[in-house]
């Protein structure tokens, strides 16, 4: 089967809870089952929906940020940001654009160093390809984030995930 060439809807591969060996998605439906399964630490079925060249960037401003290329590097993204911060993300807003998809929510956790709890807003533009994630720029509140890194980076193991806290659509409580 051929991915559909419709405009906003995207095709990618098998999906365990459907039986076709195609599932179609738009491009909101395949961030938010990025999300879902991240919340779920899945990491290859994260990894799967991203393209083989895909890119991550954040400001250089924040110790994790920078340009990240391809599968590793997007890896290695990971495990810096969870160096530095144990925390969840928290989307709540998706909004479509075509193919991108803006995405509204809460970082908030603690930096690992310190203790120091923050909570900031955030804001990821998602770029979709051929029913797989191309690109992801993420936005937060760098000034604030900065303040509470401020202290001594301490040494630290790396870890992968941090949490994702998903949104019952329409009610605003945590999905379970």
């Amino acid at each position: 089967m051929n991915p559909d060439t419709r405009a906003g809807v995207v095709a990618h591969s098998w999906h365990p809870n459907f039986s076709s060996s195609y599932v179609l998605f738009t491009p909101v439906d395949l961030v938010r089952e990025i999300y879902l399964r991240y919340a779920r630490r899945d990491r290859a079925g994260v990894f799967a929906l991203l393209t083989a060249d895909v890119e991550f960037a954040q400001t250089a401003e924040l110790p994790w940020g920078g340009h990240h290329a391809g599968q590793e590097g997007a890896w290695k993204y990971r495990l810096r940001l969870n160096k530095y911060t144990d925390a969840a993300l928290e989307p709540f807003n998706y909004v479509a654009a075509g193919e991108d998809v803006a995405v509204m929510g809460k970082f908030r956790g603690a930096v690992r160093a310190t203790g120091k709890v923050f909570e900031v807003e955030l804001v990821q533009i998602w770029t979709v390809d051929r029913g797989k994630v191309r690109r992801c720029e993420t936005f937060m509140d760098t000034p604030a984030l900065r303040a509470v890194l401020a202290a001594r980076e301490r040494a630290g193991g790396d870890v992968f995930w941090s949490a994702v806290v998903l949104r019952d659509e329409g009610r605003g409580a945590p999905a379970q």
